[in-house]
């Protein structure tokens, strides 16, 4: 099965209307937070030192806080350059990356002509524009890579597809003030010292069986790398920091998080979608992992 978008566009919205403030992520991203802000915000404080997120994807929390420091961090060089370049050319990036989305490339052989080029080309520049065509013209905005590294996600069925001008404008501010990191998270919370706050939501380990969503970078992310993270947690918050894990819930990761390592657990509905089946899809539970400073 195929982890599909999680956040569900009727969700997004409500969290919109509750808080005229929010800034909606410009990208589409499996698992994407911003549905989450407000169950999140009871967690982690509005205001602090600095903010931490290891696994960025789409910054939908980062873009929403306000901390004196604030730094993303993802391992997929393809997201992280997409910032990057938004960072040093402002607006003119935003004015190029529209000039992508035209009627002639929303058609299947364009977009199989974007798709190499962006899989083949080494102009970073370039490759962060067709990054954002490509996860607005994608189907259901997934990025997922095959065992050569190369962007492989079919293009979807839309008629006119959105370019987020205004969320990128909004963003923008916002991301000059971060620091931006293409690590393993393991460098990142190595370090993390008191005070800081961390959330990380890394891909997200099976419901059952063996099927993940866990390919949006090469080398995926396995059972080892879910320990890793959580004796990280573990170790961050005896140093003093705030940390919050993101999973599905289920048997093994209430053993890791909360019997293991000593975590408090808010378990959250979601309206997250699986299977690419309309007739399968079925709704999901989180479990929010809460490692307090100085109480593990």
């Amino acid at each position: 099965m195929e982890l599909l978008a999680s956040h569900m566009q009727d969700d997004i919205e409500r969290v919109l209307e509750r808080d005229k403030k929010v800034v909606k992520p410009f990208l589409k991203w499996a698992g994407g937070k911003l549905r989450l802000l407000s169950v999140l915000r009871d967690i982690i404080p509005r205001k602090g030192e600095r903010f931490i997120e290891p696994f960025a994807g789409a910054a939908s929390i980062s873009l929403n806080i306000d901390y004196k420091q604030c730094l993303i961090n993802d391992i997929n060089f393809d997201l992280i350059n997409v910032y990057l370049c938004l960072l040093v050319c402002g607006q003119n990036f935003i004015t190029d990356c529209k000039n992508l989305f035209i009627p002639e490339n929303n058609r299947s052989d364009r977009y199989g002509q974007l798709k190499h080029e962006f899989n083949t080309s080494s102009d970073r520049y370039r490759k962060a524009l067709l990054f954002i065509y490509l996860n607005r013209h994608c189907f259901n905005g997934l990025c997922r890579y095959n065992g050569r590294g190369e962007f492989n996600t079919p293009i979807g069925q839309y008629d006119e597809p959105y370019f987020p001008e205004r969320e990128l404008t909004l963003a923008l501010p916002k991301i000059r003030k971060f620091t931006i990191e293409c690590v393993d998270f393991r460098e990142i919370f190595k370090g993390v010292k008191a005070g800081d706050v961390v959330y990380a939501d890394p891909p997200y380990m099976p419901i059952s069986g063996s099927a993940n969503f866990d390919d949006y970078s090469q080398g995926g992310f396995s059972l080892q790398d879910h320990f890793d993270l959580a004796l990280c947690a573990w170790s961050a918050a005896k140093r003093g920091a705030l940390v919050v894990v993101s999973n599905h819930y289920n048997w093994y990761s209430n053993e890791l998080y909360v019997r293991m390592f000593g975590a408090k657990k808010k378990v959250i509905d979601v309206s997250r979608t699986i299977s690419s089946k309309t007739d399968k899809r079925e709704s999901a539970k989180e479990i929010l992992a809460i490692f307090h400073p100085n109480k593990i």
